[in-house]
C-alpha cells in the first residue's frame, strides 16, 4: 500500500549521515522553465549528502541544460517524441534497463504526470516519492505521497518541500547550481566582439518571444521601452535573444527602433551555454514569461518580466531582485495559449514608461 508522509523518523538532519552515498533519481523531463525551477534541489542534495549519486531523467531537447549543473552525475535521456508512437513501446525495455542499472534508492517525481510516475516505477527504486496531488494517475506509481501545504505557491518552493520531506532535511539556501564553462564565457565574448559590443558598456538583454502567443508582447512595445531608456542612457547596448524561427520578431524591434542606439539581433545565434554566459554578463533582462527569464533569474541577473495569461506567484522569476508587471484582464490570469477575446487586453494594461523606468532602475539610473 502507498505510504503517506507523516512525522519524521529522525530529528531534521540527524539521519543524513545514514543516507550519504545513496543513489537519487530526479524525474523532471520538461519543460525548460520547469527544469530550471527544479535545478536548485541538486545543490541542496549535494550540500547535505556530499557523496550521493544524483541522476536526472530529462527530455532530449533539454539535456544540454543539465550539463551546466556540475553536481549531476548522470543524465538519462527520455525521448518523448519517440515513445509517443505506440509501435515503439516494446523498446521501453531498454529504457527501463538503463534506469535499473543506476540502482536508485530513491526516485523523486517533480513532474507529477503519468509518464513521470511510470519512469519512477520502471527505475525499480525502493522509495518512489511524488505529490499526493499528482495528475493522470501518477500517484499509483508512488509508495510515498507528499501533501503540499496550501501556503506554498511558487514552483521552486514546492520542489524544495518535496525534497525536504523525502530526505527530512532542514535547508533553505537558494542556489540554482548553474555554471558556465570557460568555453561558454569565451564564446559569449567572441559574439559580443563580432557585433561590435563593448563588454564594459551597460547591457540590456531582451527576450521578446515565448511558447504561447498570449505571452508575447507586441514588438513596438519593446521598441518603445528601448527608445525611452536610450534617452537617458544612450550608451546602452541592447541584445535580442531567442530561437532562429523567432528572428523576424527581433527584426521588427530593430526596425522600429530606427538605429537610435546599438541594438543587435542574436536570435538563433546563441547555444544554451553561450546564452547563460550572456545573461550572467547582462545588467538587466527584459522578457516575457519564457525560458530565458528563468535562466536569467537562476544566474541572479535582475529581470523585468511581463506577465499576462500566467501567474507570477507560481512561475515568476524567483528571487527578490526582480520586477514583475502583471497585465490586467477580467479573465486573467487565464492560462490560455491564445487570448480568448482575441485582443490581448492584458498587454495593453502595462505601461511602456513604467517598464522603461524599471529597466533604468536595474541599470542604476535614478528614478
Amino acid at each position: 500500500m502507498p505510504l503517506f508522509w507523516s512525522a519524521p523518523l529522525f530529528p531534521m538532519g540527524a539521519h543524513l549521515g545514514l543516507l550519504n552515498g545513496m543513489k537519487i533519481l530526479i524525474v523532471k523531463p520538461s519543460s525548460l522553465g520547469d527544469i530550471i525551477h527544479t535545478l536548485p534541489v541538486v545543490p541542496m542534495i549535494r550540500r547535505n549528502l556530499p557523496d550521493a549519486v544524483i541522476s536526472w531523467v530529462v527530455n532530449e531537447e533539454y539535456a544540454r541544460l543539465l550539463d551546466l549543473s556540475p553536481d549531476i552525475d548522470n543524465v538519462i535521456i527520455f525521448r518523448r517524441n519517440y515513445w509517443n508512437r505506440l509501435s515503439k513501446w516494446p523498446n521501453l525495455v531498454s529504457f527501463a534497463r538503463e534506469l535499473k542499472q543506476l540502482e536508485p534508492d530513491l526516485a523523486l517525481d517533480f513532474q507529477g504526470l503519468f509518464r513521470s510516475g511510470l519512469i519512477c516505477s520502471l527505475s525499480g527504486a525502493a522509495r518512489r516519492v511524488g505529490w499526493r496531488s499528482a495528475r493522470e494517475g501518477a500517484i499509483y506509481f508512488y509508495n510515498e505521497r507528499i501533501l503540499l501545504p496550501a501556503n506554498l505557491e511558487h514552483a521552486v518552493e514546492k520542489n524544495f518541500f518535496l525534497l525536504q520531506s523525502a530526505l527530512q532535511i532542514d535547508d533553505s539556501v537558494q542556489d540554482s547550481g548553474l555554471s558556465c564553462s570557460e568555453i561558454d564565457v569565451r564564446n559569449s565574448r567572441r559574439l559580443l566582439k563580432k557585433h561590435g559590443i563593448d563588454c564594459q558598456a551597460p547591457l540590456l538583454i531582451i527576450s521578446p518571444s515565448a511558447r504561447w502567443d498570449s505571452k508575447i508582447w507586441p514588438s513596438d512595445f519593446f521598441a518603445k521601452v528601448v527608445e525611452k531608456v536610450w534617452r537617458n542612457l544612450p550608451e546602452l547596448n541592447v541584445l535580442l535573444v531567442g530561437q532562429a524561427d523567432e528572428r523576424s520578431l527581433g527584426e521588427m524591434i530593430e526596425e522600429t527602433c530606427g538605429g537610435q542606439g546599438k541594438i543587435v539581433n542574436l536570435m538563433g545565434e546563441t547555444e544554451l551555454g553561450t546564452l547563460v554566459a550572456l545573461l550572467r554578463h547582462s545588467n538587466v533582462v527584459l522578457t516575457n514569461d519564457s525560458g530565458p527569464m528563468h535562466l536569467a533569474a537562476a544566474v541572479e541577473t535582475p529581470v523585468v518580466a511581463l506577465f499576462g495569461p500566467t501567474d507570477p506567484r507560481k512561475t515568476g522569476p524567483y528571487g527578490e531582485i526582480h520586477k514583475v508587471f502583471q497585465g490586467e484582464c477580467d479573465q486573467g490570469p487565464c492560462q490560455q495559449r491564445v487570448c480568448r477575446k482575441g485582443t490581448n487586453e492584458c498587454h495593453a494594461a502595462v505601461s511602456s514608461t513604467e517598464v522603461a523606468n524599471a529597466v533604468q532602475a536595474g541599470l542604476g539610473w535614478p528614478d
